[in-house]
C-alpha cells in the first residue's frame, strides 16, 4: 500500500504527487494524521510504500523524487530513452527558479520568469518534454494557481492553451485518465 504524508494537503508540491497518483492509478491513501517525524522537512510530501503486515517497503521525500520514483514504478510517464528522459527530467526541475521564501515582488517575478519559460517551450510543443510526463504534472500543479498571484496569462499564449488543455483531460491515451479530479476553470481564461 502507498501512503502519501504531508504537513498540509493545500500545496501544489502535495498536490502534483496526489495527480500523478490518481493519473497512474495507483491505490493509495493519504493519512489524516500525518506527522513532521516522517520526513525531514515538513512542506515536503512522504512516499511511504508498506507490505501487506504494514511494514515499511521504502520512503521517497520530496515531490519530484517521488514524482520519478512513482514514474519508474509504473513504467509510464518518464521514457526508458536516456535523452528524452534528461528532457523530462531537466523540465521537471525548471521550477527551481521560483524562491522557497521572500517579498511578494521578488516571487510574483520568478513566477512570471517561469511563466514565460514555460510559455516559450509551449510555443514549439504541446507538452513540456514533448510527449505527456510528470513534467506536465509537476508544472500543472503550480500554473493552475495563476489567479492567486494575479498573474494573468493573456501574455503566455502557448502557456494558456495548455493550462487549458490539461484542464480539459486532453492529455494522451498513453496516460490513462488525465487529471481526472483535478479540472479547474481559470477566472484568467474566460
Amino acid at each position: 500500500m502507498i501512503e502519501l504524508h504531508a504537513m498540509t494537503a493545500a500545496t501544489p508540491r502535495r498536490w502534483m504527487v496526489s495527480i500523478a497518483l490518481d493519473v497512474l492509478h495507483l491505490p493509495h491513501v493519504a493519512p489524516l494524521a500525518s506527522t513532521p517525524s516522517v520526513g525531514p522537512i515538513d512542506d515536503e510530501p512522504v512516499l511511504v510504500e508498506r507490505d501487506a503486515s504494514g511494514g515499511v517497503l521504502h520512503v521517497v521525500h520530496g515531490a519530484h523524487a517521488i514524482l520519478i520514483h512513482l514514474a519508474r514504478k509504473s513504467g509510464r510517464l518518464l521514457p526508458a530513452e536516456p535523452r528524452a528522459r534528461d528532457c523530462v527530467l531537466q523540465w521537471l526541475a525548471a521550477d527551481k527558479v521560483l524562491p522557497d521564501t521572500g517579498d511578494t515582488t521578488r516571487r510574483r517575478d520568478a513566477v512570471r520568469r517561469l511563466f514565460g519559460l514555460l510559455d516559450g517551450r509551449l510555443r514549439q510543443v504541446d507538452y513540456l518534454a514533448g510527449d505527456y510526463s510528470i513534467a506536465d504534472i509537476a508544472h500543472w500543479a503550480v500554473v493552475r494557481l495563476h489567479a492567486w498571484s494575479s498573474i494573468d496569462l493573456s501574455g503566455y499564449p502557448a502557456l494558456a492553451r495548455w493550462v487549458r488543455r490539461m484542464a480539459g483531460g486532453s492529455a494522451p491515451a498513453s496516460s490513462a485518465t488525465a487529471l481526472p479530479v483535478y479540472r479547474v476553470r481559470s477566472i484568467l481564461l474566460r
